[in-house]
């Protein structure tokens, strides 16, 4: 597994509460899947860095591929709505076109998280083919369902739900 992890956030780690921050990885389970999961509290700086090392990891590959945000509840709710569309234009004003897809893993898919999402679409025109994914598993599948490439025999069973896909 090619695997570069950029833990990032300390800072705002609190005594005793582990790791926190944003790794960047290409999935185990489906290889064309590139991951960054985000933990915690976190700098737009660092979802920055993180998009940067993220772009030079499709360019080494040298083929498309889905970017996943993996994002824990906590993390979701960091910022208000009304401050996270500017930096996240400016993080895909850097997007890579060998990106094809992107797909943001919600949970439970909260008003919230709909809301945000939605005006993420709305606003930020790179983000015309993004799907949402209740957990990893729904995002190996939305991957493969677009990629036409399956997940690695062997890894388990896909989750049993049928995925949420939006904005196609």
């Amino acid at each position: 597994m090619r695997v570069h992890q950029l833990w990032l956030g300390r800072a705002h780690a609190k005594e005793g509460s582990g790791m926190i921050g944003i790794s960047v990885l290409w999935d185990e389970r489906a290889d064309n899947m590139l991951r960054m999961d985000i933990s915690g509290t976190w700098l737009w700086q660092e979802v920055y860095d993180a998009h940067r090392q993220a772009w030079d990891m499709v360019e080494q590959a040298g083929r498309p591929a889905t970017l996943v945000y993996n994002l824990d509840l906590f993390a979701w709710h960091q910022y208000p709505i009304h401050n996270v569309i500017v930096p996240m234009h400016n993080v895909y004003k850097m997007h890579h076109p060998q990106v094809v897809r992107v797909i943001a893993i919600t949970g439970n898919q909260s008003i919230y998280v709909r809301t945000l999402v939605h005006m993420f679409v709305r606003y930020i025109p790179q983000l015309h083919q993004l799907s949402l994914a209740r957990d990893l598993n729904d995002a190996r599948q939305i991957t493969t369902q677009f990629t036409g490439v399956p997940a690695k025999r062997g890894t388990g069973p896909l989750s049993p739900h049928p995925p949420t896909i939006a904005f196609n």
